[in-house]
């Protein structure tokens, strides 16, 4: 076990605990009722974490990609009604992300998982 801290853009302290890995840590910190609307999760392996409960803001459901080129990789539907996806540390709308990836040789896997992302949105309703 080791010493975990949940910290906030900022910088602040939103969850201190022991705990084998962040995913766990962030499982009791939403147990505990935690807000987490403004964690800095930035390289956060999340593998196996039920964050189901947690409140992360302006985030409303979230759905894990895999780790695609071995970068961890979510999506979800933001509050203003954009989907998003986030690979290891870029996070951009899915039309950001394709134009970013596209013609990258080295992550077809990435832009594989953007494509990913569209399907489960249009399967969820998230598309306008």
């Amino acid at each position: 076990m080791i010493k975990i801290e949940i910290k906030s853009v900022s910088g602040s302290i939103l969850y201190t605990g022991e705990h084998e890995s962040v995913a766990q840590a962030l499982e009791c910190a939403v147990s505990s009722g935690a807000d987490l609307s403004r964690a800095d999760l930035t390289g956060a392996d999340l593998t196996g974490a039920d964050l189901s409960r947690a409140f992360l803001g302006e985030v409303h459901t979230v759905a894990q990609l895999g780790h695609p080129d071995s970068w961890p990789a979510w999506t979800w539907l933001h509050a203003d009604g954009l989907v998003r996806i986030c690979v290891g540390c870029h996070e951009f709308t899915l039309a950001q992300a394709r134009k970013y990836w596209t013609g990258e040789e080295n992550r077809r896997e990435v832009l594989a998982a953007v494509e990913y992302a569209a399907q489960i949105a249009a399967i969820r309703g998230w598309t306008k």
